[in-house]
């Protein structure tokens, strides 16, 4: 977890997700004691359910992996052997629900802007084609739930860790699946992904591999390490076999699952100093951090923006702080003060189509100037694919504005038509 990609560029900010990951595991250790068949004393279990309840108030999306847990609870209660056995094992369960369950109602729902902006759009369940967002939305995970963040590792180091979760991930759900003690995992892990994929059709949470969601990194950590402890452990048992060919397989097998953790952990421990190294080598006044020039730039935007003109967004990460500083953001300059170019005359997309953009421009004939920003990670190849409808329809650069490690901001401008007199024959 020390040196989870995903997490160490957030643990060194002032960001919730590294509390949020900390907090998942706590109320996972207590759940399993809580849930320990040697048993403990009803307050100590109050206690306990007590202290995940508070895990879930401090980290707000804990209560997708801890909501499939309560309902293991609440099946095992449905066994117990009258009134009295019933409240012992129900009644803290529903302390700690309920705590979750007020929590949401007075606290969460009331701030549920992300559903009516588009800042998560494109993490939200979508219409059509389904199958294929939920493939790449899933695919994510593997292997970014361990490089996500970090340099590029080498080549064989990559594929050693992709062959670790993968075969990791696998195998720790398949041995979980079969072995009573081990089932709350999967149970809490795919319990989140499934009831988060809910929300995103509701367009309560965003799905997938974002930042909001690294709360599971310590999920995914278990129970692949607990696939991988088990293999190693199949493997040490055919070593000990009394037939060589056994044992040739069990020490190949040890050995070929050892040396990938161990490269895997490497790689991934190497690429983790080198980010810190960079993260205290950096003076913002004279390196500025990514996306810093966002805010200048959608400030010129909306301060020379009239009220029919139409935006194009181009790059990752260029949505989210364009959507931020166009609809959401305010301040009293005169510059914020002129109204934004609405969500419903902005086109997202990385990389764009040319049929996408020949129809929005088709859709909104009216604007006389078009905002066209382009994010420094933006696939290359796109110019032609805006650039090419955008002078079939008339416009033609006006001015560009450029931000250092953001990217640049491009005005498009109506030409007005005009009859040029042909020459008499």
């Amino acid at each position: 977890m020390v040196a989870s990609g995903p997490l160490l560029p957030y643990a060194v900010q002032l960001k919730p997700y590294a509390i949020e990951a900390l907090c998942c595991v706590v109320a996972l250790l207590l759940w399993l004691e809580a849930t320990d068949p040697d048993g403990h004393s009803t307050p100590t279990r109050i206690v306990m359910y007590a202290g995940i309840g508070l895990c879930m108030l401090v980290a707000t999306p804990l209560v997708f992996a801890v909501a499939p847990l309560l309902v293991i609870d609440l099946a095992r209660g449905r066994w117990s052997r009258g009134r009295g056995e019933l409240l012992r094992r129900v009644g803290p369960v529903a302390l700690a629900g309920g705590m979750a369950l007020a929590h949401l109602i007075w606290f969460v729902l009331p701030q549920r802007e992300s559903a009516n902006i588009s800042t998560w759009n494109l993490d939200f369940l979508p219409r059509s084609g389904r199958l294929g967002w939920l493939t790449t939305r899933l695919g994510a995970f593997v292997p970014g739930v361990v490089t996500n963040g970090l340099r590029p590792l080498p080549g064989g180091v990559h594929v050693a860790l992709d062959g670790l979760l993968v075969g990791g991930l696998a195998a720790g759900t398949a041995f979980a699946l079969v072995d009573a003690r081990a089932r709350p995992l999967p149970a809490a892990l795919y319990g989140a992904v499934a009831i988060e994929l809910a929300a995103s059709a509701l367009r309560l949470w965003p799905f997938g591999f974002e930042r909001v969601n690294l709360f599971m990194v310590p999920l995914f950590y278990l129970l692949t390490g607990f696939g991988v402890a088990r293999l190693a452990g199949l493997a040490a048992g055919w070593a000990r076999r009394p037939h060589a060919a056994a044992q040739a397989a069990g020490v190949a097998a040890l050995a070929l699952v050892l040396a990938v953790s161990a490269a895997g952990c490497w790689g991934v421990a190497w690429a983790s100093a080198t980010v810190v190294s960079r993260m205290h080598a950096v003076d913002l006044r004279q390196h500025p951090a990514w996306g810093a020039g966002m805010r200048t730039l959608v400030q010129e935007a909306r301060g020379h923006a009239g009220p029919r003109d139409a935006a194009i967004v181009v790059g990752t990460m260029g949505v989210k702080g364009w959507s931020y500083y166009m609809w959401s953001y305010q301040e009293g300059s005169s510059a914020w003060a002129r109204g934004p170019i609405p969500p419903d005359r902005t086109l997202v997309g990385d990389p764009p189509r040319r049929s996408s953009v020949m129809a929005f421009l088709a859709a909104h004939r009216d604007p006389s100037r078009v905002f066209l920003m382009t994010m420094i990670n933006a696939h290359h190849g796109w110019s032609p694919a805006i650039e090419g409808p955008l002078v079939a329809a008339g416009y033609r650069q006006v001015r560009t504005s450029t931000a250092a490690v953001t990217g640049t901001l491009t005005v498009w401008e109506r030409q007005a038509f005009t009859m040029r007199p042909q020459p008499l024959a």
